[in-house]
């Protein structure tokens, strides 16, 4: 489901012009599996702060891992390796979708 998920985020964020009913499509679809969507606020501000100077991450990226990191969540799963195996305050693994984790 993840890598379908984001494949349809992408055809989302692809279109020159708004889509609503694309986006709803996409938001349904996401919100079947039961994920949870983590706002940017004033606790992601400080990880968002570190992670950009201090990595190769693009800013997409860094506000992704930065959410997760102000909501404490023990996994982050990502298909991009440059946050894999970084140490995050707040995150305690952050691993690669094609990672064995158990």
């Amino acid at each position: 489901m993840a890598s379908g998920s984001s494949e349809l985020v992408r055809s989302v964020t692809a279109e020159k012009s708004p889509n609503p009913a694309k986006c709803l499509a996409v938001r349904s679809t996401l919100d079947e599996p039961g994920f949870t969507y983590l706002p940017f606020d004033g606790l992601a501000l400080a990880p968002f702060a570190r992670l950009r100077p201090a990595s190769s991450m693009s800013r997409a990226n860094a506000l992704h891992v930065s959410c997760a990191a102000a909501a404490s969540m023990d996994l982050f799963l990502t298909g991009d390796r440059k946050p894999v195996g970084l140490a995050v305050p707040g995150i305690q693994f952050i691993v690669d979708f094609e990672a064995n984790v158990l």
